[in-house]
């Protein structure tokens, strides 16, 4: 799958099928997004957005009333992306540990979009979306346990975790060297794989995540402005 094969596949923020040509118009202006912020980063002006998309402001402002909402959408694409990397892997057949085949695969999209995400622990992101990758997180997770390819004590909130850490590995050292994520990457991955007695401290439990994931939006309510 493409980095951008999802990008017209999520439906409304509130999870609403579109008419097709709202959707088509989702679309394209998520894909110029995508390739805008890559290019200029999040300050970019978004009327470049619209302009990359071939569609007036008045439709990008209609679709997304703030560039904030532009921004976390682009978020939630890459989250569904994950969930449906993990969905495929699982169904895969062969010798590789689809967990570490899909850490890999996350941490190539997050590479990828270093320039055009927020921090995923800045971005209020919808409960379905979050989860749809933790089910699929927790379905490799314990195909991996019951392979006897990782630590009997890894729960699906450390790979959560890993996740975040990889995103923020990739901001901030990716402009020096795009693949340092790869060397933490395996380095976490032989922690998670490593034989020993088990770890002192206990994981999170999901619903400390979403107790995480509430106070990170907490601080991005209230009226916002137009985008620029």
């Amino acid at each position: 799958m493409r980095p951008d094969t999802a990008l017209g596949e999520v439906g409304g923020s509130a999870g609403r099928p579109l008419r097709r040509d709202a959707a088509e118009n989702r679309e394209r202006l998520l894909r110029a997004a995508a390739d805008v912020f890559a290019e200029h980063g999040l300050d970019a002006n978004v009327n470049e957005v619209a302009r990359r998309a071939g569609l007036g402001t008045g439709t990008l402002y209609r679709r997304f009333p703030t560039k904030e909402a532009l921004i976390d959408e682009l978020a939630v694409v890459v989250v569904t992306e994950m969930a449906e990397i993990g969905r495929a892997l699982a169904r895969r057949k062969g010798p590789e540990v689809p967990l570490h085949e899909f850490l890999r695969q996350c941490a190539e999209r997050l590479a990828a979009r270093r320039s055009a995400l927020p921090p995923f622990w800045r971005a209020p992101l919808p409960a379905d979306a979050l989860t749809e990758l933790r089910r699929a997180v927790s379905g490799l997770v314990e195909s991996a346990r019951q392979s006897g390819a990782v630590r009997e004590d890894l729960h699906t909130s450390d790979v959560m975790i890993l996740l975040w850490s990889l995103q923020l590995i990739i901001q901030a050292v990716g402009a020096v060297d795009p693949d340092a994520w790869r060397r933490q990457l395996e380095i976490a991955w032989h922690g998670f794989t490593a034989p020993g007695p088990p770890l002192a401290h206990p994981p999170l439990e999901l619903g400390q995540l979403d107790v995480i994931n509430i106070h990170r939006g907490s601080g991005r309510s209230g009226r916002r402005p137009r985008p620029r």
